[in-house]
């Protein structure tokens, strides 16, 4: 299909991204009435800009994706935006993923790649690394305080989220770290070819210029509250041995990276699915930590409970939240996608 011009598509996708992450932005001084106004313009902006992509990008090919699973492999500033949240080209006034399972690729290669590796299955469901801590001050550490800060707060809804995707699995099928014991070190030596999923609930970092300094933020402070190295970059991802059907990245911005010809979006999920991972649930900007919290509850109930695919159980959680009051702007709940193996 010939599109139009690639500024205009490019300055549409833009804005789309911009109104779509509105509500991580902190403006200094803005009261809160002012916020509200703000808020409801980009919520305005955003359903335009949705629409507008929807007729661009899928109304010329409506029949022919009606009902259908959908592999996006999209470049440069398409691979920020997600696809489930522009309109469904079936009915403006729903979002894609309410007609469309809709699953990511970083290139039309990585499928192939992805099922040329040979796997065995992994004995156990679940590696999980959650609620680390960041700072000397923390309120779990019971030693005498440490001076030691971090520009990293405690996400304090990351631990219920993992103990709920805890209670799902029976103790001999996981293994959980929180606290302090979720460090690097712990994930070193611990052998993730076992597991099914890794699921990690903490900071990440972003480097779009220097991609090999993105990477995950464990546990900064040991449990008498000195500092430890806690950084996994991208270079150790790479590195890392996974038998994993899926990892699941609840941080910020894990879904983006430094766009490589042929390649895609060079990031964490690149690392991630080189190191051997079958999918990655990875996000698009600064995630609400109650929010992505529900979202992970709800995936893995489907997932886990009712035995869907990650591809299916995404799906039926986002609608789920675009039917519920307070969750159902999409900044809340179509920031995370599924990139790679849908089955």
């Amino acid at each position: 299909i010939e599109l139009p011009k690639r500024t205009e598509i490019e300055t549409l996708a833009r804005a789309f991204y911009q109104n779509l992450k509105a509500r991580s932005q902190k403006v200094s001084n803005e009261t809160s009435a002012q916020r509200q106004f703000r808020l409801q313009k980009n919520e305005t902006e955003r359903q335009k800009n949705g629409l507008q992509l929807s007729k661009i990008l899928l109304a010329p090919i409506a029949k022919d994706i009606e009902n259908k699973r959908l592999l996006i492999v999209a470049p440069e500033i398409l691979q920020y935006i997600p696809f489930s949240a522009i309109a469904s080209p079936k009915n403006e006034v729903q979002f894609l993923i309410e007609t469309n399972e809709v699953v990511n690729l970083p290139s039309a290669s990585a499928l192939a790649t992805i099922r040329k590796t040979a796997r065995q299955a992994a004995p156990k469901d679940i590696a999980i690394f959650a609620d680390p801590i960041f700072s000397g001050n923390d309120e779990r550490i019971h030693s005498v305080a440490s001076n030691l800060r971090s520009n990293f707060q405690r996400l304090e809804f990351s631990r219920e989220e993992a103990e709920k995707i805890v209670s799902l699995i029976s103790p001999e099928k996981r293994f959980a770290a929180f606290d302090s014991a979720a460090n690097l070190q712990t994930l070193r030596e611990l052998d993730l070819r076992q597991f099914r999923i890794l699921h990690l609930a903490t900071h990440g970092i972003l480097d779009p210029k220097f991609p090999e300094l993105s990477g995950i933020v464990l546990s900064l402070i040991d449990e008498k509250g000195n500092q430890r190295d806690g950084m996994l970059y991208l270079s150790e991802i790479y590195n890392l041995q996974l038998n994993a059907k899926l990892v699941v990245l609840s941080a910020c911005e894990t879904a983006l990276g430094k766009e490589i010809q042929g390649e895609g979006l060079v990031g964490l999920t690149h690392g991630f699915m080189y190191s051997g991972a079958e999918s990655v649930l990875a996000s698009l900007w600064q995630v609400d930590d109650y929010a992505t919290s529900e979202l992970m509850q709800r995936f893995y109930q489907a997932m886990l409970k009712e035995g869907l695919t990650p591809a299916k159980a995404l799906q039926k959680t986002q609608i789920s939240m675009i039917k519920e009051k307070g969750l159902q702007s999409p900044y809340y709940w179509s920031a995370f996608t599924l990139q790679g193996e849908w089955r």
